[in-house]
């Protein structure tokens, strides 16, 4: 069957295909506790600069989940302003526009 990609995958991908630095995944606070939050950190370039997009799971007793949870965040944040995989910008093509007549 089909599997589904994951989160840290897509995030990854995303970063490499705009050219941004990978994502770093960080737990948050001591390690030893039961309940890990972790923190995603991705550094986005655009023309006015570099912005420090910061991205937290929700507290989870696996590592791996609340970084899935953490990656997923930062996804939902870039999609909702526009950088996503599928944008034009993405692939580095400009769309041609038509003329206005």
């Amino acid at each position: 069957g089909t599997q589904k990609v994951s989160a840290k995958e897509q995030l990854y991908k995303l970063c490499g295909v705009r050219h941004w630095k990978a994502p770093v995944y960080e737990c948050d606070g001591p390690c030893d506790m039961k309940l890990f939050t972790v923190k995603a950190t991705v550094e986005i370039k655009v023309d006015s600069g570099i912005t420090v997009l910061e991205c937290f799971g929700e507290p989870h007793n696996k590592k791996k989940i609340a970084s899935e949870q953490a990656a997923e965040a930062a996804l939902w944040f870039l999609k909702n302003v526009g950088l996503t995989l599928q944008t034009e910008e993405a692939s580095g093509r400009r769309r041609k526009t038509k003329p206005l007549q």
